[in-house]
């Protein structure tokens, strides 16, 4: 499978509209992308079977349609920005700074209706997000408020408040990055400290559902359900909950130094 054809079938699968160069098809485009689960399974599989191997759109678009699985912040922001181009947007790769390091977060820039837009896939944020210089735009998401804060012409800080507690979260350079620079702060990504443990997570009806290692939530607005799972239940239950293939699942807490006995 090709690129192209990685975009083609992701395009039918998810049911994205036809391509216009409006908002609304940004909002409609980041929905379908809802629908895929932000994990690291198949990254710790990648990096155990093959290394630093990036799981590029012919990868993983094979991967969701045949396991139900997804990808991290680079993987799913990578696959959005070419399926745009693909559909004939003018959209790009940034990098974001956290608190921990530089160029360790990723999101991209659309161009629609005589504006740019932030796509932050990577953070759960499904509607596309202003980004007008000497000015700040709230966002009310399905479990917070994101803001998004212009501090030079090319620089946007981001916060979000939950539950009344306003935290600094990264802050967006939006000079384009090469493919090639691109792919090497995902390669550097293997390093983070949560390919530690198995992790995923996806927002479906105004909830998030969060695993980190054995560690379940649930997170609304209003309140946080805490479950610790057995190891041996992990498996069927992140099929039951994520729909990811439970074999992988296994693997991945092996890997992690959390076998099933």
């Amino acid at each position: 499978m090709t690129e192209a054809q990685a975009v083609d079938e992701l395009v039918k699968a998810l049911g994205i509209p036809e391509p216009s160069n409006s908002v609304q098809f940004l909002r409609d485009f980041l929905a379908a992308f809802q629908g895929i689960n932000y994990e690291n399974v198949t990254k710790i599989l990648s990096l155990a079977d093959h290394g630093r191997t990036l799981r590029t759109p012919e990868v993983l678009v094979s991967d969701l349609l045949n396991f139900g699985t997804g990808g991290t912040c680079f993987s799913l922001t990578y696959l959005a920005c070419m399926s745009l181009q693909h559909l004939g947007l003018n959209a790009r790769l940034v990098m974001g700074d956290r608190s921990y390091g530089k160029n360790t977060h990723c999101a991209l820039v659309c161009d629609a209706e005589s504006d740019s837009w932030l796509l932050d896939i990577g953070f759960l944020i499904f509607d596309p997000i202003p980004m007008r210089r000497d000015s700040t735009t709230w966002q009310k998401t399905a479990l917070n408020t994101f803001e998004l804060v212009s501090k030079t012409e090319n620089r946007f800080e981001a916060y979000t408040t939950f539950r009344e507690l306003r935290k600094y979260r990264f802050t967006i350079k939006t000079d384009p990055v090469s493919d090639e620079e691109f792919r090497l702060h995902w390669e550097q990504s293997f390093d983070f400290e949560m390919m530690k443990y198995p992790l995923i997570t996806r927002i479906k009806d105004d909830r998030q559902h969060y695993l980190q290692g054995l560690n379940y939530q649930i997170r609304t607005e209003a309140e946080t359900t805490k479950r610790e799972l057995i190891v041996n239940e992990a498996p069927e239950f992140v099929k039951e909950v994520f729909g990811i293939d439970p074999e992988l699942t296994t693997r991945a807490f092996e890997i992690a130094g959390c076998p099933l006995k």
